[in-house]
């Protein structure tokens, strides 16, 4: 269910684009709900910056259909394996313990 009634954009705000862009004179909005809940006919473009979660099928559906229907997607990510990053450890120098990668589900 959604909470908020006004459409939102979504960036994941790296504050950097995000001031690159407010200052180029776009417009920028930041999604606080899921992606069920804007209204895509009223933008652009929708940027998925550094993602770092996991979308629900509803979500992807949805922003599926949007792009479909013109809206477009722009993706700035690095690579996104559950099972790989269960696998990866690195040794830190620091604490002298191996770490392993942190997930959120």
């Amino acid at each position: 269910m959604c909470t908020h009634t006004k459409p939102f954009i979504l960036i994941a705000v790296l504050q950097d684009m995000y001031q690159h862009l407010r200052n180029s004179g776009y417009y920028v909005e930041v999604l606080g709900s899921p992606f069920t809940c804007f209204d895509a006919s009223q933008y652009g473009t929708v940027l998925l910056v550094d993602s770092e979660e996991e979308y629900f099928p509803e979500e992807v559906a949805k922003l599926k259909r949007d792009v479909d229907n013109g809206l477009s997607l722009i993706v700035f990510a690095d690579w996104y394996n559950v099972t790989v990053m269960k696998k990866v450890k690195f040794y830190d120098e620091n604490t002298r313990y191996a770490s392993k990668a942190t997930i959120y589900m």
